[in-house]
């Protein structure tokens, strides 16, 4: 398998979250209030307290993507809850080998969060998104057709289909945001510590 392209050097170059924040061109305010809104119920951060392995965690995003905006503020939360475990954020644009890495391994989506030992050796990865936000996300879509027939509509101009389709992605936020703080938070947090193996 091949190595994780991460040495002290690299992780040094990784943005801390608040420098992140700072930097955010899309979704800056959501950000900021997901933030300083999420907390982990006390038997989840009781869980995470009990891991006392120094960890990195490597953080593939993006700040125009919506799942990173869901997740990373649930990680920072984890990462803050555990002893010696850090985050530090890369952009996937700006880091071609940690892409390139990722898609031989056939992860082609974002956020990843990789979690690395003292050596920068790879302990486990979660990608993206928890199992019940996929779901509900796929409900979703069956039940909007509308987007697909905006995206191959030939009679709509592209100024008109960004619209609509920036409409439509207000809503999908707002309503994954309930999701989140429903269940699939719950249920990221309970498969990180499985990738921890705290089960």
């Amino acid at each position: 398998m091949t190595l994780f392209p991460m040495d002290s050097e690299k992780w040094q170059q990784g943005i801390q979250l608040n420098n992140y924040l700072n930097k955010m061109q899309t979704y800056q305010a959501d950000m900021q209030r997901r933030i300083s809104e999420i907390q982990l119920k006390p038997c989840e951060r009781e869980r995470f307290t009990q891991f006392a392995r120094p960890v990195k965690i490597v953080a593939l995003s993006e700040d125009w993507c919506i799942d990173c905006l869901m997740t990373l503020p649930i990680m920072a939360q984890i990462a803050a809850a555990t002893t010696g475990m850090e985050l530090r954020i890369f952009s996937r644009s700006k880091w071609p080998a940690l892409k390139e890495y990722y898609n031989g391994r056939g992860i082609m989506a974002i956020p990843v969060y990789s979690f690395l030992d003292e050596n920068y050796k790879e302990i486990g990865t979660f990608i993206e998104r928890p199992q019940l936000a996929y779901q509900k996300i796929a409900e979703w879509k069956a039940s909007h057709p509308e987007i697909e027939e905006i995206r191959r509509s030939a009679s709509i101009s592209s100024e008109e289909k960004s619209s609509r389709l920036a409409k439509i992605r207000l809503i999908l936020q707002s309503e994954m945001e309930g999701w989140y703080l429903e269940v699939c938070q719950s249920g990221m947090v309970a498969e990180v510590a499985g990738v921890l193996g705290l089960l």
